[in-house]
């Protein structure tokens, strides 16, 4: 007998696998998402934290004090970048938090 499919079994096989992907359940359509989306899509939210526990009370202050000193800094890029940043976090929504 020989190694290759009989060429009358061939239109059968055809049949019977056209038939089991035609009852498979159909792929639910993606909805469009705008290029914009699909930007903000590639990024994840991360939550940033650092451990300061093994830090001293000193050094804790001044990192609070850091932390004061470029607020005013963060107004400017605010500024300089989206005029009102208020109005571009409210655009934002809340994934803006």
């Amino acid at each position: 007998m020989s190694r290759h499919t009989h060429p009358t079994r061939a239109p059968g096989a055809l049949a019977l696998v056209l038939a089991a992907t035609a009852c498979a359940p159909a792929e639910a359509p993606k909805p469009e998402v705008s290029p914009m989306q699909a930007k903000v899509d590639e990024y994840a939210t991360v939550p940033l934290t650092a451990d300061l526990s093994h830090l001293s009370d000193n050094d804790r202050q001044v990192v609070r004090l850091l932390i004061e000193a470029v607020a005013p800094m963060d107004e400017v890029f605010w500024m300089q970048t989206y005029g009102d940043g208020a109005a571009a976090l409210a655009l934002a929504g809340d994934d803006a938090a």
